[in-house]
């Protein structure tokens, strides 16, 4: 589809095989192809073939014209537009990378913004804000390293938690970034500070309302807080990291409690990893059960394969189960 999109609205004389199939692998739409023509009054094959290869559309070619608009176009600010614009649904990466602070590098900018979907541009930098409050909370909390340039933050130790903090904030590691800061904030003070980020990164924006206060909080946080005393950082990430629902909080939480009693020499990170696969295991199957139902549904009232079913399973199978 691609290489036909191509033939029939541009000439092929000036590319080579090698950058049509460069341009088209991969791609089982025109996509590639309506991009590469829509910009070829922005840029030449060098720049248009690795920004319209895999696009879906002409979204790439907005974007690079919205980044050309609102971007520097010279000196350290620069950002490399087809990184930035490779792979966009809509212009949303430009604007973006345009709402985010100077103290923040261009390969920063360019790795908060890329992949943010249409009308949520704001959300790398809403995380950013959050998190960079919430983080001086916790264990180990690191000198600042958000809000200043990243050649001040000389220990290795700083930077390493100043890339986490980022790539959570990010659409490439987080769907929801903004849920993500939320979970930071509510996260309980006794946790070290990579720890939580690393556990609160591509968290979903569940909720649950707070007991006492009537606040919002996030299951991840309310799972952390209800562990026993004694839980490390990383055993409770281990246990609470996938958390999205009130049941499932309430699962681990009941088996985190019961492993406590278990004659074994158990560590609390082992333990947690049991719990951990217990539980979603058993959800695994629960929905692997229902599927198989919903596909066969002599098996959902016992009417075996190579068997004539009975009247009254007959009657369940056309009017549902007999009471």
């Amino acid at each position: 589809m691609c290489t036909n999109e191509l033939i029939k609205r541009y000439s092929l004389s000036s590319l080579s095989s090698d950058q049509i199939l460069n341009l088209c692998q991969q791609s089982a739409s025109s996509g590639p192809a309506k991009c590469y023509v829509e910009g070829k009054q922005i840029g030449n094959d060098t720049l248009l073939i690795p920004l319209c290869r895999h696009a879906s559309d002409i979204s790439p070619i907005a974007c690079y014209r919205r980044a050309n608009l609102l971007l520097p176009q010279s000196g350290r600010e620069l950002i490399d537009r087809v990184s930035l614009c490779h792979g966009a649904s809509s212009d949303a990466p430009a604007d973006c990378a345009a709402s985010l602070p100077h103290w923040l590098t261009v390969a920063e900018k360019t790795s908060l913004c890329i992949h943010t979907p249409a009308s949520r541009h704001l959300e790398p930098l809403k995380c950013l804000q959050a998190a960079d409050g919430a983080a001086r909370t916790l264990q180990q909390t690191p000198s600042r390293v958000l809000g200043v340039p990243l050649h001040t933050v000389t220990k290795t130790a700083d930077r390493l938690s100043r890339a986490l903090l980022i790539s959570m904030c990010s659409f490439q590691f987080s769907k929801y970034p903004v849920a993500s800061s939320d979970c930071l904030k509510s996260v309980p003070s006794h946790m070290i500070h990579n720890d939580a980020i690393r556990m609160c990164t591509n968290t979903t924006p569940n909720i649950v309302i707070g007991q006492r206060t009537g606040s919002e909080t996030h299951l991840i946080g309310q799972c952390l807080a209800q562990l026993p005393i004694g839980w490390k950082s990383e055993e409770a990430a281990v246990l609470c990291e996938h958390v999205s629902s009130l049941s499932q909080l309430q699962q681990v939480i009941h088996c985190a409690l019961e492993s406590i009693g278990i004659p074994l020499r158990l560590t609390r990170k082992d333990s947690a990893s049991i719990c951990r696969f217990e539980i979603f295991s058993e959800l695994f199957l629960q929905q692997d059960n229902k599927l198989k139902q919903k596909s066969n549904p002599h098996q959902k009232y016992g009417c075996t394969p190579g068997r004539k079913c009975g009247v009254t399973e007959r009657q369940s199978l056309e009017n549902g189960p007999v009471l």
